[in-house]
């Protein structure tokens, strides 16, 4: 399951089936303000992908993301497939993420970057997808031709 963004929500320490308990919420919590500074308690760390639509009284889906509404409006899955990639929306997180993975690849146990920082490495994510894509100029378009 990705995210419009190229989250990996089925690997997210948040999504809905990794948060089923305190022991997990207070384990994604923790990571969260390690690696990515973001103070979340533990109560606020569930959710049902950005796909799911709002759940009132969770704090994710972010309600504010610029990216879901966009890519949903032309008619993607993904940025993956728009033909503007990458644009300054989703560079801005790239660039926020790219700096995460460079600061702990090969610093932290395999296993705790697989768990907390991959999930969240979109620009590797979208890449693999766009190389996965049919070489079609015309299947970025969207669904609205633009």
């Amino acid at each position: 399951m990705i995210a419009p963004c190229g989250f990996r929500c089925d690997r997210c320490v948040a999504f809905r089936r990794n948060a089923r308990t305190q022991a997990d919420r207070v384990r994604g919590s923790a990571a969260w303000a390690k690696y990515y500074g973001l103070r979340v308690p533990p109560e606020r760390i569930q959710c049902h992908g950005c796909l799911a639509g709002e759940v009132t009284g969770l704090q994710f889906p972010a309600r504010d993301c610029e990216i879901r509404p966009c890519v949903l409006g032309r008619g993607f899955a993904t940025c993956a497939e728009c033909g503007e990639y990458p644009c300054r929306t989703l560079r801005s997180r790239m660039t926020a993420c790219d700096e995460v993975v460079r600061r702990f690849r090969g610093k932290i146990p395999e296993r705790d970057f697989a768990r907390f920082i991959a999930p969240y490495d979109c620009r590797a994510i979208l890449e693999d997808l766009r190389k996965s894509q049919p070489a079609d100029p015309g299947h970025r378009k969207g669904r609205e031709g633009r």
